[in-house]
């Protein structure tokens, strides 16, 4: 039996004009806003993702005047097009898959397909698209069908543990789609690090276990779906593998005068003299997101890094009174006379948006006492302590590695990226007044104003994390018609 059993003029469906999902617009807590500005309960994407696909051979609605002035009176919108929201993907206010990525196409021959991505003991060499049919009624139950595809992400620039299980706790890498064309026939998949617990190891480093704000990339991937039998053809090609992704590390170093500082005098044992320590790091062509062009050519989002810092040491007999310890001997003391870090974001190769910290520099009657990290500053007559600068996630100048998505300094001024999702991008800049200012929000297509400036009691905890302050930072894009959501103080996205 099929859904044209339901149709005919005897069967149970015969009397309704229309029926099917008519909700649509910005949903946070859980409350979907309709176009008449009315609320109703609905299931909050994990995300702000969203996008709209058009399956194949579906007619565009049609309704008479008297049924839009209805569907205008009642916030209702019926739509040609299927939405597709959030990381673990919903349609209809319903998950596709539990926590798996998802998303749906329309064969030739009428039949709806819905793919997702299953979690596997590695993504390190291979992925699994699973196939299974789509609102399909009255049929014999399909078994899902899976297919294993090999990539070469893993080019063997860095040594990352990929490895990804059930396990919450111990999760690595994270598959997420970035982009679905207009048909669903082709995917752009990212895999990321997981932002909850990823462990870094640069070659010949040592491991770190990082938390981040962001789920950082690793590599890209595009998946595309074509007619089959009796399941769809699914091909997968290797868009950006971690060389591509994680860009250009590059750094330079300055000793003035040259040498080691063993070279410099002594005077009655200590040595004397000053040392002026100067350098750049850099990152360049980092991407971030990766989304469909015109013709469905792969787009990249790129993020740009410079960091430019000047220490002046001193070598000598040092004497300063600390809490808790008396006078203390030092045989060093640090002068930081600059430090200036920024942050571009392009789109396409082209800069949008830059954002860029002077920070105070490190005076010079405080005395840098070597305990590890993080390390301890103790300025004369306080008992202050600072982070150590965290770069975000752990450079290499030996290898292109993960790089500096967020920088938090001992001054508790911050500067870093934010996506509002995979296809919505900004910049943003933490004062040591604790002053938030934001870039603004860039799509593929569009740019949005800046959000407001926010202040009040924001701070660094040292691990990568944003803590105190207002959380006005929230945005969407609606995917049937491109606009940026205005901010929202909770997570937004559209269904």
């Amino acid at each position: 039996m099929t859904i044209d059993s339901f149709t005919t003029p005897f069967g149970p469906l015969a009397k309704f004009g229309s029926f099917g999902h008519p909700f649509h617009g910005p949903v946070s807590l859980s409350q979907l806003t309709l176009p008449n500005s009315t609320t109703r309960a609905y299931l909050q994407p994990n995300s702000a993702d969203a996008w709209a696909v058009t399956l194949a051979g579906v007619p565009a609605v049609e309704r008479t005047e008297d049924e839009l002035l209805q569907d205008d009176a009642a916030g209702h919108q019926w739509l040609q097009q299927l939405v597709i929201s959030g990381a673990a993907t919903q349609v209809y206010g319903k998950r596709l898959t539990g926590d798996a990525p998802a998303w749906i196409w329309r064969d030739s021959a009428g039949v709806c397909w819905q793919f997702s991505l299953p979690r596997l003991a590695t993504y390190q060499t291979s992925i699994r698209v699973r196939a299974r049919k789509f609102g399909r009624i009255g049929e014999p139950a399909f078994t899902a069908v899976d297919t294993d595809l090999s990539h070469t992400v893993d080019d063997g620039a860095i040594a990352l543990s990929l490895a990804t299980t059930n396990n919450t706790e111990l999760t690595d890498t994270l598959l997420r789609i970035c982009d679905i064309n207009s048909s669903g026939s082709k995917v752009i998949v990212g895999l990321f690090a997981d932002p909850r617990r990823t462990s870094y190891r640069p070659r010949y480093g040592s491991e770190f276990v990082v938390p981040a704000p962001v789920e950082s990339a690793l590599g890209f991937l595009i998946i595309e779906v074509s007619d089959g039998s009796p399941t769809p053809s699914i091909a997968l090609t290797t868009l950006r593998n971690h060389r591509a992704t994680l860009g250009t590390v590059s750094g330079t170093r300055s000793r003035v005068p040259a040498g080691d500082w063993e070279d410099l005098p002594t005077v009655e044992g200590f040595r004397t003299g000053t040392v002026t320590l100067s350098g750049n790091d850099a990152v360049s062509d980092r991407i971030v997101s990766m989304y469909f062009g015109e013709s469905d050519v792969p787009k990249e989002f790129t993020i740009g890094y410079t960091f430019d810092f000047e220490l002046v040491r001193d070598f000598g007999e040092f004497n300063i009174s600390v809490p808790g310890f008396g006078t203390t001997f030092f045989a060093r003391r640090d002068e930081e006379t600059t430090r200036d870090i920024t942050y571009t974001l392009s789109r396409d190769g082209t800069e949008v948006a830059s954002v860029s910290i002077a920070h105070d520099p490190f005076p010079a009657d405080s005395v840098e006492l070597e305990s590890g990290i993080p390390e301890v500053y103790y300025q004369g007559g306080t008992n202050l302590t600072w982070n150590v600068d965290g770069l975000y996630p752990i450079t290499s100048y030996a290898d292109p590695t993960e790089a500096a998505l967020l920088v938090i300094s001992r001054d508790r001024t911050q500067t870093g990226l934010w996506l509002y999702s995979k296809k919505l991008i900004g910049l943003f800049s933490i004062s040591r007044a604790g002053v938030v200012t934001w870039t603004s929000a860039y799509s593929p297509d569009s740019s949005a104003a800046a959000q407001a400036a926010a202040s009040g009691g924001w701070t660094s905890d040292g691990a990568g994390r944003l803590v105190g302050g207002p959380t006005t930072w929230w945005r969407a894009i609606n995917p049937l018609t491109g606009a940026i959501s205005t901010t929202y103080s909770t997570p937004v996205c559209y269904v």
